[in-house]
Parts: structure tokens; C-alpha cells; sequence
């Protein structure tokens, strides 16, 4: 079983998560903020896998003006200066020159891969655990975080086939509804903490309006609007994900609500979903 040969076991994602959050939650984001050193303002997406992630940020880097980073994977790294009563973990009152060293580390890395860039997308996967840390660290960064209705999200990773050693909560549909709880506990304590550091994007939502949530999603990015942010699907370039295939096609609504055709089998985890509150019907 794929579960088996991961060497980032399920119980170790949930309690990362769950660590996080508590040391975070302890955190005065009102200060410890770092000034801003220059103009670099990356842009990070984050959400689950198979959310919507690589089409938001394919949808961006269409723009004339960023420059698609894919999953950089340096987020995480730096945030982990942090620690404070945990080695590896971010603690409470984070020091100022730490904090002004993170954005500082994480800007020259990013600056070695794309020299004289403004503006950078970062699709790193566990971002989403560190918004708080990364926009402290680097005050001009925006924040993009993609939902997608639970059961097709879930199902969508169930049925896809990772990388060894990643995603052990995969192909066990109790543990995908305890990873998805685990997310959506993190993005809460965002919202209650600082609300106005990210823009939630709904995968259902985007293909229902692609422009008017293309948009919304651009502005939300501080950029002015291009028309080719509507066409990403013609743009060259290339895309390192699962998702390959629908990048390059127009917005379409053909996955939403797939799970529907395997409720039964799904039953495990959407009974798990509807307990936990994620899902209504």
C-alpha cells in the first residue's frame, strides 16, 4: 500500500499541523513585523494538492510582470528559524532580527533563481502553515489560498499517485478527512489572526466566473489587469505537477462534483467531513 512506503507518515503531517498552529496561535502578529527592505513582493498560492493550486498560479504567471516559481520549497526551510521551545517549530515572541533574516534569506534565494524578478510566484506546498511567519518576515507578499469542495479535493488525491515518501495520509480516506480537518483548523486560526493577509480563492466559484473571479484573484495580487490572465491556457512554459493536462486547457467544470459518482465508497470519509462540519448535505 502507497501508505506504507511513505517516510513522512500520516500521524507526523497531522501533529507538524497541529504544532504549528499552537505556536503560531501564541504569536502578536500586530508586531515584530519586518520593514521592508525593497520592492520584492513574491506571491505564494497554497492550498491542498489537487485544490486548484498549479491553475491559480498558472492563471498569475500569465502576467507580464511575475514569473512562475512552481514549488520553490523555500518557505518552510526558512520559517524554521523561528524555534523557539521546539526544535524545528515556530515559538512565540519571534525576534525582530530573525524575523528581518527570514525575508532577507528567503528574497536572495529567490533573487539567485530570478535575478531582478518584482514579482514571483510560489506554490510551495506547506505554506499554508506558515502565512503568518512569511508575511511578517516579508511585509509585501501576498497570500493566495485555493479551496475546493472537500470530497472532490479528497477524492482527487486519493486517486492520484505521489511520489514516494510524500503524502502518506493519501490512500486511507479517514486519514484525507483528518488531513482535511487539520487544514482547515490552520487556515482558521488565519482568518481569526490576520484576515486581511490572504485571498481564498473557491475552485467551484472560478469555473462558474472565470473572469470576474480572474479579477478579484489579480487585484487581490496587486497587480493591474491583463487580459492574458484570462488565456493562461496559450502560455509557454513549463509545468512540473499532476495537473499538466488541465493547465493547458481553458477553466472548465468537467471535475466538480465527480465524487458524486462514488459516494458510496467515499462514505468513510465524507461521514468523517459532515461530522466535522466541512460538508452540509
Amino acid at each position: 500500500m502507497a501508505d506504507e512506503l511513505s517516510s513522512v507518515s500520516a500521524e507526523q503531517r497531522f501533529s507538524e499541523i497541529a504544532e504549528c498552529r499552537e505556536a503560531y496561535g501564541r504569536i502578536d502578529f500586530t508586531r515584530t513585523r519586518a520593514a521592508a527592505e525593497n520592492s520584492f513582493a513574491p506571491i505564494f498560492v497554497t492550498g491542498l494538492p489537487r485544490s486548484g493550486t498549479t491553475l491559480v498560479e498558472q492563471i498569475i504567471a500569465a502576467h507580464s510582470g511575475v514569473e512562475s516559481g512552481g514549488e520553490l520549497g523555500f518557505a518552510s526551510y526558512f520559517c524554521r528559524a523561528l524555534q523557539v521551545e521546539r526544535p524545528g517549530r515556530p515559538g512565540d515572541d519571534p525576534d525582530p532580527d530573525v524575523v528581518a533574516g527570514i525575508g532577507r534569506d528567503y528574497s536572495k534565494a529567490i533573487g539567485r533563481r530570478f535575478p531582478g524578478a518584482r514579482h514571483v510566484t510560489d506554490k510551495s506546498i506547506y505554506t499554508f502553515e506558515h502565512i503568518g511567519a512569511l508575511k511578517l518576515a516579508l511585509p509585501n507578499a501576498r497570500f493566495v489560498v485555493v479551496r475546493r469542495d472537500p470530497r472532490d479535493n479528497l477524492f482527487s488525491i486519493y486517486k492520484s499517485r505521489f511520489a514516494q515518501g510524500t503524502h502518506g495520509y493519501a490512500y486511507d480516506l479517514e486519514k484525507l478527512a483528518r488531513y482535511y480537518d487539520e487544514f482547515e483548523r490552520m487556515i482558521g486560526l488565519w482568518r481569526e489572526r490576520v484576515p486581511d493577509w490572504f485571498h481564498e480563492v473557491s475552485y467551484e466559484t472560478l469555473v462558474a466566473d472565470p473572469e470576474e473571479e480572474t479579477r478579484r484573484l489579480i487585484a487581490a495580487c496587486g497587480l493591474d489587469w491583463e487580459d492574458a490572465c484570462l488565456n493562461f491556457h496559450e502560455r509557454a512554459g513549463r509545468v512540473q505537477t499532476l495537473s499538466v493536462f488541465q493547465v493547458r486547457q481553458p477553466i472548465t467544470s468537467a471535475s466538480v462534483k465527480g465524487w458524486r459518482r462514488f459516494e458510496a465508497d467515499l462514505k468513510p470519509m465524507i461521514d468523517i467531513l459532515r461530522e466535522d462540519g466541512h460538508v452540509a448535505e
